[in-house]
């Protein structure tokens, strides 16, 4: 029902914020941080999860080691995130009817939230035409799905901005799916981040 919803994990970034260290192998409860996302992907109704390479690439797909996930080179990814979603679109499956594009700095999402917005995007009026997102508290989150006639305008984007000026343009595809879930607002692009992360991490693995 509704075609097939890939999943593209955005793994390619510098963490230039971060100085000398990868933020995406940082380490999360005995596990890098994309190998949790991931593994957090591949146990949810994604139909095709798609792993965006780029900096030290090689030791981010040492992480993933073992897991059913598809790995893509970007090697553009110093031009931005854009880069990387356009790249994504460039290795989806002819099937595809949508695409998740997930951060791989959010390691606190987990599988029934991603089910709940496939889930919702599939009920819209128009999948096709859809921008489904959660939103917590009228703020936008991620992770983002993307319906398969908004793919042409997101590979016109350039930068670091993946596709929020979409949200500005297409304002008709906008399809919230409302949640009270903070964790989806929280990425680790600084080292100040990460301690977040994990304090909210060990408060919910005693829950």
């Amino acid at each position: 029902m509704g075609g097939l919803c890939e999943g593209v994990l955005l793994a390619a970034g510098s963490s230039r914020r971060h100085g000398e260290n990868n933020k995406l192998l940082a380490d999360l409860g005995g596990q890098p941080i994309i190998r949790r996302i991931a593994a957090t992907m591949l146990a949810s109704d994604l139909d095709q999860v798609t792993v965006i390479l780029g900096h030290e690439a090689d030791q981010v797909t040492t992480a993933l080691d073992g897991l059913d996930c598809r790995h893509v080179l970007n090697p553009d990814y110093r031009q931005g995130q854009s880069a990387s979603v356009k790249t994504g679109l460039d290795h989806l499956d002819d099937e595809t009817a949508s695409m998740m594009v997930v951060l791989g700095d959010m390691p606190l999402i987990d599988p029934g939230v991603i089910n709940a917005l496939i889930r919702h995007h599939r009920l819209a009026t128009d999948p096709a035409g859809s921008i489904t997102f959660p939103e917590i508290g009228g703020r936008r989150g991620n992770p983002v799905i993307w319906g398969e006639r908004l793919f042409p305008a997101l590979k016109g984007i350039t930068g670091d901005q993946g596709g929020r000026p979409l949200f500005q343009t297409r304002p008709e595809a906008l399809n919230p799916l409302p949640l009270d879930d903070q964790s989806l607002l929280l990425d680790a692009d600084t080292d100040e981040d990460l301690a977040i992360i994990r304090h909210h991490f060990h408060e919910k693995s005693r829950n």
